[in-house]
């Protein structure tokens, strides 16, 4: 689904739920994959963390100018809307965009969600991909 000048705060939950399961991007077709949790460990912070991998699912090369840029998970009619973290992250595989965004809402453990991320391509372009019923973990 492209988007044409998408701003996160004018996003309702009805667009980002049509958002699709895979994309496709000049020839290539991408998908979402989720790790979602809530640490409670003393001392943690216990705000909801999003770890999202984007795969090209031939395994081909996703060129640099292809980026996620924008993170939502819906939980019912509530979204946590965020840009991805800048921090630092281990090289991904050349067929695979991975980022993360931390501090977000203290929702239950064991809750499925709709993660959706806005993909970016070299032209400007915006697209929604969507990984749906994911489910909030909280590590033991």
């Amino acid at each position: 689904m492209a988007v044409e000048n998408l701003f996160p705060p004018l996003v309702s939950v009805e667009v980002l739920l049509l958002a699709p399961e895979e994309v496709s991007i000049n020839s290539q077709n991408f998908t979402l994959g989720t790790s979602l949790w809530r640490n409670f460990m003393p001392g943690s912070s216990s705000e909801l963390t999003a770890s999202i991998t984007i795969s090209e699912t031939n395994f081909n090369e996703i060129p640099a100018s292809i980026d996620a840029t924008y993170l939502w998970i819906v939980n019912r009619e509530e979204i946590w809307a965020t840009p991805f973290s800048d921090e630092a992250r281990p090289p991904s595989l050349p067929y695979q965009i991975d980022k993360i965004a931390r501090d977000g809402p203290k929702w239950d453990p064991g809750i499925d969600v709709h993660v959706i991320v806005k993909l970016v391509d070299q032209s400007g372009k915006e697209y929604l991909l969507k990984a749906a019923n994911q489910v909030i973990g909280a590590p033991i």
